[in-house]
């Protein structure tokens, strides 16, 4: 559980992130750039392949399907 502010301002609580509607942006997604390659960066792209034994750059192609 958290809280966020909704578009007017006003705090909301008691929401999980999945009930949160959002607009997919294809311009957002297009021109993304991916942070530096830091080391905390790195690691989480090794979990992240590793949790679900894919390469991060076919993540990214399928989420943005």
């Amino acid at each position: 559980m958290f809280i966020i502010k909704n578009s007017f301002g006003v705090m909301l609580e008691g929401f999980q992130m999945e009930e949160i509607e959002v607009t997919y942006t294809a311009h957002f997604w297009a021109t993304f750039s991916l942070p530096p390659p830091t080391d905390y960066y790195k690691k989480s792209i090794k979990e992240l392949e590793a949790n679900f034994g894919i390469p991060i750059e076919t993540q990214f192609e399928l989420v943005n399907k």
